[in-house]
């Protein structure tokens, strides 16, 4: 079977007029916008650049044979992708414009985002996912007990100034995080802008929590979305989430490896389905939101700030850094806690605990399978 660049080496002769924009279209644009495109496209909405040109700007950038450093959990075979989508008769015409990328320590906030103008009346606002720096993981952990974070407002912003600058249809579209953005901004965003969305698009992104559900139209962002998660589906079930979903066959083992949108396979224009998510999926889901239902949103909170603080607490800022001095952090996050007051320790603990009774409750999901 095929995954997103075999699409585009199969389909990128077959313009938009002909095939319309349908899904995987989507998700080529989200994995695109892993891409550092800082320098390239503007964050101007009136000079925008197609992606053949970004292309040829990007490989300008890295032509001594270095590669970006795109971290843990991204695929490198972005880079492949953009090169594929700006030969390519399908994508190469496709207008970027409007990019941010706002990484603040401080707000605890991680949010980039670019539109990609199909035609001149047809624009897709895209919503980048989690990327390597830990201010962003920290950010999607606080999506458990805050009714709202920097991103999400950030997200509802960028659909209103997309929305003045941006004439006839809207997409929204976003892979992880960003999935979670696109769902975020519609269903907060004015009615009269809300009927200008045509589909939104969540590859693979968690869901709320009942406090943000209460606020917004989160059920009616929902029921124009099309979401779609792997079989062994981590991320994409956490919090509240669409009852309605299609799930994607991957290449890799179960995990978090499915993540990965270049795992999903496809069948020439459509994804490869799965009639339902796999036993494993199912474990997780159950066992985060019992744990999570159990914790109070204090402890919620404290929790998951003092995680964060004894994983940054040998200075580094991002997963990569982690991984590549884990000796170091290890020591450091090990000091940070035994540091600690009592009673944080036993806090912390007892969080623990209620983890491993989640797990041990929610265990014949799998061996009652």
């Amino acid at each position: 079977m095929a995954d997103i660049i075999d699409y585009i080496v199969w389909r990128g002769d077959i313009p938009f007029k002909v095939s319309p924009f349908n899904e995987i279209d989507a998700l080529i644009l989200c994995q695109l916008l892993y891409i550092d495109f800082d320098g390239i496209v503007s964050a101007d909405f009136k000079d925008g650049i197609t992606i053949k040109e970004a292309s040829q700007k990007y490989a300008l950038r890295y032509m001594n044979g270095d590669s970006e450093p795109f971290g843990v959990f991204i695929n490198p075979r972005s880079a492949e992708l953009l090169e594929e989508a700006g030969n390519s008769v399908r994508f190469a015409d496709i207008i970027l414009k409007g990019f941010v990328n706002d990484i603040n320590r401080k707000a605890e906030k991680q949010f980039a985002a670019f539109t990609a103008s199909i035609s001149p009346r047809i624009h897709c606002i895209v919503y980048r996912g989690t990327d390597d720096t830990l201010v962003g993981w920290k950010e999607d952990f606080n999506m458990v007990y805050r009714t709202s974070v920097p991103s999400q407002q950030a997200a509802l912003d960028y659909l209103e100034k997309t929305a003045t600058h941006c004439r006839g249809t809207l997409y929204t579209a976003g892979h992880s995080k960003g999935g979670n953005l696109a769902v975020y901004a519609p269903a907060f965003c004015s009615r009269k802008l809300f009927k200008r969305i045509k589909t939104i698009f969540c590859f693979d992104g968690p869901g709320f929590n009942p406090a943000t559900c209460k606020r917004g139209d989160i059920a009616g962002a929902y029921a124009k979305a099309r979401c779609f998660v792997p079989e062994s589906a981590v991320v994409g079930v956490l919090l509240q989430h669409s009852d309605t979903y299609t799930v994607i066959e991957s290449s890799v083992p179960n995990g978090i490896n499915q993540h990965d949108a270049f795992s999903w396979m496809l069948r020439g224009k459509i994804f490869a389905v799965k009639p339902k998510r796999n036993d494993e999926s199912l474990f997780t889901e159950k066992t985060v939101a019992a744990w999570i239902k159990q914790v109070p949103e204090e402890a919620q909170a404290e929790f998951i700030n003092t995680l964060f603080d004894a994983a940054s607490s040998g200075g580094a800022l991002t997963l990569t850094e982690l991984k590549n001095r884990w000796l170091q952090t290890s020591a450091a996050v090990l000091k940070k806690l035994h540091n600690a007051d009592p009673e944080t320790k036993e806090r912390i603990f007892t969080i623990f605990k209620l983890f491993l009774k989640a797990v041990r409750s929610n265990l014949p999901v799998l061996t009652n399978s």
